[in-house]
């Protein structure tokens, strides 16, 4: 990410956007009003869109990768207890069966001698990194906030640690996890496609062999 042009850190709370690009001077703020985004989700999709839209007319950056970071008031969390596989399986499911939204991105970090199992809501953040990408931002990560540092406030010498944790950044990316969970997705309709097309020309290749089967007879009759 560095190694661009442009790069973009921007640290997301429930209320506002905190934006640091590498030739900023300061930190700016977005802030987001109660009717476009509300406890952890976005209300007017289009307003978010506009809003955005404004903030970047007034800048300049170019050829951008952006680093999410995920502010700890929308990350829901929960210490993994068990190392058995089926028993971590159950344990997962049920803690993600909490999180009170129909759609979830998820992953687990080591803090310390702490295993976490951390969740968003995966139409939230969906909606911050497609407002940028349709002026031409990239996501390069996302990952929470607290895996660099233990505040919520975005500021310079939080860039200095991004960079040094560049690689397990995007190792440990949320949106990696979800890319890698799309291609299964994929992978699973495409496989069911192709079953459900075999069925449904089966009856048609029945009828076709039925029908060449009864000519041949018809030809070895007359031939006699």
């Amino acid at each position: 990410m560095f190694g661009q042009t442009n790069w973009l850190i921007i640290l997301v709370t429930s209320n506002a956007l905190q934006v640091l690009g590498q030739k900023d001077t300061s930190v700016t703020r977005i802030t987001l009003p109660v009717a476009i985004v509300s406890n952890m989700e976005v209300l007017n999709k289009d307003a978010l869109y506009q809003l955005i839209t404004d903030w970047l007319k007034q800048r300049t950056y170019a050829n951008t990768a952006i680093t999410w970071l995920l502010g700890s008031e929308l990350c829901f969390e929960h210490p993994l207890q068990n190392t058995d596989k089926d028993k971590l399986d159950s344990e997962t499911v049920q803690f993600l069966d909490t999180v009170p939204f129909e759609e979830v991105l998820s992953h687990t970090y080591n803090y310390g001698d702490t295993r976490t199992l951390t969740a968003v809501n995966k139409t939230l953040v969906s909606a911050y990194i497609q407002a940028f990408s349709l002026h031409g931002y990239s996501a390069k990560v996302v990952v929470p906030a607290k895996l660099i540092q233990p505040s919520d406030v975005l500021t310079s010498n939080t860039a200095k640690l991004v960079y040094k944790k560049e690689n397990d950044l995007e190792k440990n990316s949320l949106i990696a996890q979800e890319a890698a969970n799309q291609a299964a997705s994929i992978t699973t309709l495409s496989s069911g496609s192709t079953q459900q097309s075999t069925k449904s020309q089966l009856p048609l290749l029945l009828t076709i062999f039925t029908i060449l089967l009864a000519i041949l007879g018809f030809v070895i009759y007359l031939n006699q």
